[in-house]
């Protein structure tokens, strides 16, 4: 019986792929605030389609690598590293951008119902948790679009043509 090989998903193309999605969700900020919704701090939560893809992409790059169905404990350490990064890239952008412009940090203070505790660094912070937070949930519901019937975890992708 020939044992398959798995490889070892690079750190590397992690870092690329949370850049890129952080570059994807820097410029949806900026599209808002060309626009002037940035007062509309719940399009915020359309980040999450920017990390779902991220996700998507690394745990398809490691599938395509391995030849092979990702487990799902593998997954989800891979999903979480990616979105990790990504959350925290995106803080920094964020926490540089509150300390830039002050205006919209005192809209943040004045529509948020605890914002008068809010400093650049807290909201930066705030931002990093919902990352991490969405991040740790977004890897299940990636495995379900991989998914392709009913196949065993262990099976080819070659075998699932057939």
């Amino acid at each position: 019986m020939q044992k398959q090989l798995h490889t070892s998903i690079s750190l590397i193309h992690i870092c690329k792929t949370s850049l890129f999605t952080v570059l994807g969700m820097i410029s949806y900020f900026f599209l808002m605030e060309l626009f002037n919704m940035t007062s509309i701090l719940e399009l915020r939560y359309l980040n999450f389609v920017f990390i779902f893809f991220g996700v998507r992409h690394v745990l398809l790059h490691k599938q395509n690598a391995d030849g092979i169905k990702v487990h799902l404990h593998s997954a989800m350490m891979i999903g979480f590293l990616t979105v990790f990064l990504t959350s925290a890239l995106f803080s920094v952008f964020i926490f540089s951008y509150l300390n830039t412009n002050t205006t919209f940090m005192m809209m943040v203070k004045f529509s948020q119902p605890f914002g008068h505790y809010l400093s650049p660094a807290s909201a930066a912070f705030v931002t990093f948790l919902e990352g991490v937070a969405s991040g740790a949930i977004v890897a299940i519901p990636v495995l379900w679009t991989m998914k392709k019937r009913t196949a065993l975890a262990n099976e080819p992708i070659s075998q699932l043509a057939n």
